[in-house]
């Protein structure tokens, strides 16, 4: 379990515009704390091996090299 203050980040809007007079004239930016992002770094490359085997091989989207797309397709055929 990570502290609390791990999660935590400042938002700063930068201005796109010299005078900027609307929200959309800024660009936001999240600062977030530094330890906490080598620590997801970290744990991501440590983990990266390991979730291929925990997730199903029918599970597509959000997963490295894989498609939601062959799903779609797979759907398609088994309905057709």
């Amino acid at each position: 379990m990570l502290p609390k203050y791990f999660s935590h980040a400042c938002l700063i809007l930068l201005p796109k515009v010299n005078q900027p007079n609307k929200l959309s004239e800024f660009r936001p930016i999240s600062l977030s704390n530094f330890t906490s992002k080598i620590i997801s770094k970290l744990l991501c490359l440590r983990l990266a091996p390991i979730i291929p085997s925990l997730i199903s091989p029918n599970q597509s989207g959000f997963v490295k090299g894989r498609s939601i797309s062959e799903n779609i397709m797979l759907e398609q055929e088994i309905i057709h």
